[in-house]
Order: structure tokens, then sequence, then C-alpha cells
């Protein structure tokens, strides 16, 4: 573990409802050689679940409360487990999340996390969790496997996925622009040329993020064109 690993703030928050507590002992063991563990929080309605709050309190975890909803299939806590998430990537030192759950609805958490640019561990059965929500994470966690990491899917991410040799996409942004106008194009129509150029929905889910960086990362586009503001101008 290097020194970046060993300065990074981590906080464990447990679908309890969805895995349960036995694994977690010899998980936040593994997990602290991730970095100083900060937050440990279960979410779950635990007054159904009183025989379970002194192996809590021996684990150092806070036992967050909600009372499960009668009607429909989602429960409070899946929701506020997600809110506080979100709400400790803004306001807290938390720079890896380890979030403890099989449930494919955390999702869109998983990516709002890592948007904000913080490290996510997924931790769930791998025999049940979808590939969608392993491949959501920086890594997932086989609870079942006595904490081994899972290989995650060959990423379906355009901006990690292998460059097809065939094609040249500098060449092609170049050709797209140039076929635009003589000498400039409106920012947001080189961005979206570019990003079909790269296979991207959009510039901003590619690895370049910005035309800035996209000309910083191509030699050929650098020579042939230049940033003025919010527009692409010819060299």
């Amino acid at each position: 573990m290097n020194n970046t690993d060993k300065q990074r703030n981590v906080a464990v928050l447990i679908d309890y409802e969805n895995t349960g507590l036995e694994p977690i002992r010899s998980l936040l063991e593994q997990v602290s050689s991730e970095g100083r563990i900060i937050i440990k929080r279960a979410y779950t309605d635990w007054s159904t679940q009183s025989a379970k709050r002194s192996m809590l309190s021996e684990l150092g975890i806070e036992a967050v409360h909600h009372f499960r909803q009668t009607r429909g299939r989602k429960n409070a806590s899946d929701i506020c487990l997600a809110v506080e998430a979100v709400e400790l990537a803004y306001s807290s030192p938390v720079d890896l999340f380890v979030i403890v759950s099989s449930d494919s609805d955390f999702i869109p958490l998983f990516n709002k996390l890592r948007t904000l640019g913080k490290t996510v561990i997924g931790v769930g059965r791998r025999s049940v969790v979808s590939g969608g929500l392993i491949s959501s994470c920086d890594k997932f966690i086989d609870i079942d496997s006595h904490g081994t990491p899972v290989a995650k899917p060959e990423p379906r991410k355009l901006e990690t996925a292998a460059p097809n040799p065939t094609v040249n996409w500098e060449q092609k942004v170049h050709e797209r622009w140039t076929s635009r106008a003589k000498d400039s194009i409106p920012g947001p129509q080189a961005a979206n040329d570019a990003a079909k150029a790269l296979g991207a929905p959009n510039l901003k889910a590619s690895k370049y993020h910005s035309l800035q960086r996209l000309l910083d990362g191509s030699k050929l586009l650098s020579q042939k064109w230049r940033r003025d503001g919010n527009v692409i101008v010819k060299r």
C-alpha cells in the first residue's frame, strides 16, 4: 500500500437487508488496507433486527434506522443510504466509498459518486449481482468468496474501450471539422462531431471530457486546429 492509499478516508455504507452482517468483520479488515475508515453505517429497519445490534457495536458500526415501508417493494433504508452517500461526497473528506449491497438499483449512486471524483468499491454476492453493477464501480468484492475481488466484465464504456486499429479517430475528427466550415466551428458542434468520431454519446463521456483536452491529447488536431473561447478555429 502506498502513501496515497494510507491517506485516503473511507466510508463503509451497508445495505443490511440486502447483505446481513455475518461477512462484514472480515470485509472491514480487508477494506482497512484501502485507507482510514472514518464512517461505518448499516441501514435497515432495526426494530426487526434488535438481536444484531450488539454485533454492530462490537464492529463500531452505526445503526441507521428507518421503518420498512408496508407498501411497495422499496424501503426507506435504500433511499437513506443513497442520500447520505451523496451528502458525504459533497460535505465530508471521504475519498473512497465502500457500498455493501447486491442491489442493482444502486448503479446510479455508483455512477454519481464516480462523477464526483470518488473511488467506489462495491461489495455483494456475485451469484446474484448484475454485471452492470460490477461495471459501475472501480472494484467489486464477492462477500461469498471471502472477500475475493471480482474481475470486471469487459468494459462497455466507450472512453475505456480499445481503439479500433482500422480507424484513425484523429483523422476522422479532422475530416468532420473540415467539412463543417472553412475557418471555424461552434464549440457544441465541434464537440458533437468529436464524440461521434470517438464513438461516445457525448464528448464529456469520452476520456477527453472537453475540447481543450481533445486538442491537447492529439498532435494532429493541435497542429490543424486551435480553441478560441467556445469556437474551434482552423490554423
